[in-house]
């Protein structure tokens, strides 16, 4: 019975110094994590974006795409490149409504948004 006690006292004090070290390492890096070591400036935005969007029959959700992109803070710093497989699609208006540019494909020979890029 005492070999026991003992043992669960061993235990017992390991798992006791295992989550005060936890604790330790938590409030050391907890304080040390609001003095940032290094200050960067805010980097200026220089380039231009193009983004290309692959679509066919994408009418139902083209719109709320492009209204989010539509909606980012890169004034004159976007374009906007719909690529269509058929000048009838739906996606066409959406697209013109917004202002965007449209490609309509002419080799569908291979398809998918990855020959379409």
């Amino acid at each position: 019975m005492e070999t026991f006690l003992n043992i669960l006292t061993i235990i017992s004090l390991s798992l006791f110094l295992v989550t005060v070290f936890i604790g330790l390492y938590r409030v050391i890096f907890a304080v040390f994590g609001f003095f940032p070591s290094k200050k960067y400036k805010i980097a200026e935005r220089k380039g231009n974006f193009c983004i290309l969007v692959p679509a066919r029959n994408e009418s139902n959700v083209i719109e709320r795409l492009l209204k989010s992109i539509k909606a980012q803070n890169y004034a004159g710093k976007i374009d906007v490149c719909v690529i269509v497989e058929d000048i009838n699609d739906k996606t066409v208006e959406i697209t013109q409504s917004y202002g965007y540019d449209y490609f309509v494909r002419v080799n569908l020979n291979n398809k998918g948004k990855g020959y379409a890029l």
